[in-house]
């Protein structure tokens, strides 16, 4: 499996998504919640996913380098539902490489803001929840 690290741009879009496209502006990962809405609160969870995603490009090509700073970027791209699922896929395809990631904090992040995502999609709200 190859691993790429991602960037600050893609991590940023699938935050503003979150932050600014819907209902809930917060996030879990297990043990805390992040406001989306509080820049210092996207710059942590931005880093957790980072480093996640900088350990599986590590542990796949044993190639350690310094560590990478998360640099949010305000202006990256507003992203659609659709394309805010599929980046969230690229992060996590790009992190699940880990030696650490079954329950790690990023990957608890990535699954709930996957639900967030699925939430935001059209026709959401007016599904049934529950079909007899």
């Amino acid at each position: 499996m190859s691993t790429m690290i991602v960037g600050d741009k893609h991590i940023s879009a699938i935050l503003n998504f979150i932050a600014f496209g819907g209902r809930t502006t917060s996030v879990w990962d297990g043990k805390k919640s992040y406001d989306l809405h509080v820049l210092e609160e996207r710059l942590v969870v931005g880093q957790i996913l980072t480093d996640m995603n900088n350990s599986a490009y590590e542990h796949n090509y044993k190639h350690p380098h310094e560590p990478i700073k998360f640099v949010y970027d305000a202006s990256a791209t507003s992203l659609s539902p659709m394309e805010a699922l599929k980046a969230m896929q690229c992060l996590e395809y790009n992190s699940d490489e880990a030696k650490h990631w079954e329950g790690s904090q990023a990957q608890k992040l990535i699954r709930n803001l996957f639900d967030k995502g699925i939430a935001l999609l059209p026709g959401y709200d007016k599904a049934k929840w529950r079909i007899e």
